[in-house]
């Protein structure tokens, strides 16, 4: 197996640097587990990436934050009292539905809000039908 991770794993066990994962790699990578207490597989698994990882890899610690202070809750302000309005279409796209349809416009509403800042979230629909095409 030949990559860059090859290169610096050999690097850093003090093989020649050929970037090829070969028998002497082989025999650093045992001898290095071997000195960590790892089970000596050969295999560069998470135990070794982890050893490998705590004893070359520099770190930065990070700097901790220094905490906010809580903000005082605001007071909410009472408005004037708006309006909904709901108006549906005097028509419907569809006006017969099977069984097994999906996305059939059967019904259009308008919404409209006057003097507040109402904001829709959803919508609840029931339709009660007299009876279902097959």
């Amino acid at each position: 197996m030949t990559h860059a991770d090859v290169k610096t794993l050999q690097e850093k066990l003090g093989v020649i640097n050929t970037g090829y994962f070969g028998p002497l790699t082989l025999s650093a990578v045992k001898t290095y587990q071997a000195s960590k207490g790892i089970s000596t597989t050969g295999y560069v698994g998470p135990l070794t990436r982890a050893a490998l990882n705590t004893q070359y890899c520099v770190t930065t610690p990070t700097t901790p934050t220094t905490p906010t202070t809580p903000t005082t809750p605001t007071t909410p302000v009472t408005g004037t009292e708006g309006t909904l309005t709901a108006t549906t279409s005097p028509t419907f796209v569809e006006t017969t539905l099977k069984k097994g349809d999906t996305q059939k416009s059967v019904l259009a509403a308008k919404l409209e809000a006057r003097n507040s800042d109402i904001s829709v979230q959803r919508v609840d629909v029931r339709i009660n039908a007299a009876s279902i095409q097959p």
